[in-house]
């Protein structure tokens, strides 16, 4: 008679069939690229060799958020607001700090500069309303009584998070319509869904595209693109608050990475973990889901400097392999797998990424390498062809190997 099976048993069966269906998911999804990939200095797949393969609206800019210098759209809206380009111009000094905070909120900064210069043309000092919305983004309290009103009118910064957070809400509840993200969908209920709400999301979609972007974008989506050499436009995260005082942060600068010096790997990953236990893990960010597609989305949680340099990572990915999207297979996560108690996973300073064969791992390891990442390792089936490569920015502890893999230290010491 067969044992019965434990609830642990029935867990992990569920957990391998869904890993499996994401992981078909995935698998469809690099076939239908691949069918498209050519080569740098081959057509693209349509034909035109001027055409791209990258995501998003692409931008007028390049590497940094759009001003009222890049507008080119009507200056009278669909909502009735005039001198639009003005509105925009009142926006720009918020630049810096929509981008921060949208980032972190995982929300698409250009959409929320839209609706900033919607709202209140980027007056911080924008009055109540005749109908109650309060701060520089105009949020109505009686619809979101879970914010900190007094501080919102005096906090911009509080102000734009708490707006990504009604955005995504809004995002969340068009999806479970099956209605799209867009930026039209998103504005139209972020004014409410009704016909003046609507004139409200025709004008988002005149401005966002005035600004040199694709309106069809979702608001989950980030346009802004690195500058044509990629790297050197992506900076460090703010990693203050997350990590003890005194203890070095990752950097990125020049386009390199900057790994911490003078402590011993194991302690500094331990000391970020039980700091961030401390803290409840509050001001990590999210990566952006149009270049990072994880196997466990609920492992989508990362330091912010480290953040940084996995979009620096991504970038010469991006350009050297020609991949959009890169699969994790292991992200951010609370426990120890084999003892390890000390994982740069568990600080949110890790991710293992999936790939396919021997000579795919190599590239994507020296591209890590190249960059200043020390913490490369290289496991899972290569020699079967499916495997991962682990990043990390912390500490150089002389490396470590995966059974029955030889350690990876660097192009050409990999067997």
């Amino acid at each position: 008679m067969a044992k019965k099976r434990t609830d642990r048993q029935l867990e992990l069966e569920n957990l391998y069939v869904d890993n499996l269906e994401r992981l078909k998911e995935m698998f469809e999804y690099r076939l239908e690229f691949l069918s498209r990939f050519k080569w740098p200095g081959s057509e693209s797949a349509s034909g035109d060799p001027s055409a791209t393969q990258g995501g998003g609206g692409g931008g007028a800019v390049s590497g940094s958020m759009p001003t009222a210098d890049d507008y080119k759209g009507p200056d009278v809206g669909a909502h009735g607001q005039r001198n639009l380009k003005q509105r925009i111009a009142g926006t720009d000094k918020w630049n810096d700090l929509l981008l921060k905070v949208s980032v972190q909120e995982g929300v698409n900064p250009v959409f929320m500069k839209v609706i900033m210069a919607i709202e209140s043309a980027g007056n911080a000092g924008t009055a109540t309303s005749s109908a109650g919305a309060v701060g520089i983004m105009q949020i109505v309290p009686k619809y979101h009584p879970e914010f900190d009103y007094n501080r919102m009118r005096n906090d911009p910064e509080y102000a734009i998070a708490c707006s990504c957070k009604v955005v995504k809400g809004k995002a969340e509840a068009a999806k479970r319509s099956g209605n799209p993200t867009d930026v039209h969908e998103v504005a139209w209920r972020y004014y409410g869904k009704t016909a003046a709400g609507k004139s409200y999301g025709d004008q988002a979609v005149q401005m966002y595209e005035g600004l040199g972007f694709n309106p069809k974008d979702s608001i989950y989506d980030n346009p802004i693109q690195t500058s044509a050499g990629g790297d050197a436009s992506i900076t460090s995260g703010d990693a203050s608050g997350v990590i003890p005082k005194g203890l070095p942060a990752v950097k990125v600068s020049g386009g390199k990475v900057i790994i911490p010096t003078g402590v011993a790997r194991g302690s500094y990953h331990k000391a970020r973990i039980d700091y961030g236990r401390k803290i409840n893990w509050k001001g990590f960010v999210k990566l952006d889901t149009s270049k990072f597609t994880f196997l466990n989305p609920g492992q989508n949680k990362f330091a912010p400097d480290a953040a940084a340099a996995f979009n620096l990572l991504h970038s010469a990915i991006s350009k050297s392999l020609g991949w959009k999207k890169i699969l994790i297979t292991s992200g951010f996560r609370t426990e120890a797998i084999d003892g390890v108690t000390n994982s740069a996973h568990m600080c949110g300073c890790a991710m293992d990424i999936q790939v396919h064969g021997k000579t795919e791992a190599l590239k994507v390891a020296d591209i890590a390498w190249g960059l200043g990442f020390r913490g490369v390792a290289i496991g899972g089936g290569i020699n079967r062809g499916l495997g991962f490569v682990h990043v990390d920015p912390g500490p150089d502890g002389g490396g470590w190997a995966y059974s029955p893999y030889p350690k990876y230290r660097g192009p050409g010491s990999w067997g």
